[in-house]
């Protein structure tokens, strides 16, 4: 099976949420529920924080979705966090060094439908399946961020087909 390349769109408060459990988990909304229903185990997760503009890490998913009522973190809409993946890290950024996507943006194919002054539209939404290359171009610069940070917990890419 295909594995798919995807974007996840949420937060600051979110990404240091699974920080605290060691990307292990992470919480779905349920706002494209189809999408959601579509993430696989082996598929790759692209972290886009929306209130920085500012992508922060990548990870595997090592589960499918599933539904939880259980909250995954203490914040207030839980309802609205009602799927679970449970991930592993990849390439995760220290929030000092997180790549400006106002940076790297119009490098990306995905990028390519929306005009050059309108990209960042592109962000709307909350998961989007990306291209791999788009996926590869990023964690690729992780994967040099942190090779020139050695502190890091999350310095070490798999190596991939």
């Amino acid at each position: 099976m295909t594995k798919s390349y995807w974007m996840l769109v949420d937060s600051v408060h979110s990404f240091r949420k699974s920080r605290e459990l060691d990307f292990k988990i992470h919480g779905i909304r349920a706002q494209q529920v189809k999408k959601v229903q579509r993430m696989t185990e082996g598929d790759q997760l692209l972290f886009y924080l929306f209130d920085l503009k500012k992508f922060g890490g990548t990870a595997i998913l090592t589960s499918s979705i599933r539904e939880s009522t259980d909250p995954p973190w203490d914040i207030s809409d839980v309802d609205d966090y009602q799927y679970r993946i449970s991930i592993k890290p990849e390439a995760i950024l220290e929030e000092d060094k997180f790549i400006d996507a106002f940076q790297i943006g119009p490098s990306l194919q995905y990028l390519r439908r929306w005009p050059p002054e309108s990209w960042p539209l592109a962000f709307i939404g909350y998961l989007h399946l990306i291209p791999k290359l788009d996926f590869l171009l990023i964690e690729e610069e992780m994967k040099k961020i942190n090779k020139n940070r050695k502190s890091s917990r999350y310095n070490t890419v798999s190596k991939r087909a």
